[in-house]
């Protein structure tokens, strides 16, 4: 299974349909991101990728909606 088909399964299902899915993958062809944003993916990340830059976006992710209108 590939991200594209796991991120459209995770959306289907009530369950898991909120949680935000990044992408993490050696893919750089823009048919493969386009494919997994319309899934529902929340981002497109292609390796290599920094420490730093994946815990920045995560963090971004899962913040409370109020924490970042706060800012």
């Amino acid at each position: 299974m590939n991200a594209v088909d796991a991120t459209v399964i995770l959306k289907q299902d009530p369950a898991t349909s909120g949680i935000p899915i990044v992408v993490l993958t050696a893919m750089t062809f823009g048919e493969w991101k386009n494919k997994a944003l319309k899934a529902g993916a929340a981002k497109y990340l292609i390796k290599p990728i920094s420490p730093t830059k994946l815990t920045g976006v995560v963090r971004t992710l899962i913040q409370p909606p109020s924490s970042l209108t706060e800012r």
